[in-house]
């Protein structure tokens, strides 16, 4: 990679004027070239350099650097989270209990140390509910059904900062013995 940088900006930027015979070892020169480096580009790492003063530097108030990177360590490999949909039955009344199930599933993420971002909650006039909670993480979701004694539910969770399968099913047992559920389908997806 080669950089034209004005000479101003350059100096700015690293705070140092390395570019001058100043005594400054060739090991700050480095470092603090990297950190520039760094600045510009996150994924690079300087491992050496080569600075070329073109004859009428001056005149044009810039300097080349041509800069040899390689790239840092690559982010861990993706581990597929657990996304679980089920569909239950349940008693009516408990399928209404909006409230109830914001106080539940609300314990729950505080009790699995998950990092909710926002939710929203709507009561449908003598019909149920839907809600939704996004995470971090992902999210959590329910649309009840207190006519037809049915709801869907379902908890996705990312396994990106920690492996989070195990917290997902526990999240899914925990709200389906809160609406003391009869599961009627589940299925798992790992995405």
């Amino acid at each position: 990679m080669e950089l034209a940088i004005s000479m101003p900006r350059l100096y700015s930027l690293l705070g140092l004027l390395f570019m001058v015979n100043s005594g400054i070892s060739p090991y700050s020169k480095v470092c603090a070239l990297n950190h520039f480096i760094h600045a510009i580009n996150p994924i690079t790492t300087l491992t050496s350099c080569t600075l070329c003063i073109p004859q009428y530097a001056e005149k044009f108030d810039c300097i080349a650097i041509r800069i040899y990177t390689c790239k840092k360590t690559n982010p861990p490999v993706y581990k597929p989270g657990l996304h679980l949909l089920i569909d239950f039955q349940a008693d009516s009344a408990i399928l209404s209990d909006m409230e109830g199930y914001r106080q539940h599933i609300n314990g729950l993420i505080r009790e699995y140390q998950l990092q909710p971002l926002g939710d929203v909650y709507h009561s449908f006039e003598g019909a149920g509910f839907t809600a939704i909670t996004c995470l971090t993480e992902s999210h959590v979701s329910i649309h009840t059904w207190p006519e037809y004694n049915r709801a869907t539910f379902d908890v996705f969770l990312s396994n990106y900062m920690r492996v989070n399968d195990q917290t997902a099913q526990a999240i899914c047992d925990k709200v389906l013995a809160f609406f003391r559920a009869n599961v009627i389908q589940k299925t798992e997806v790992k995405r």
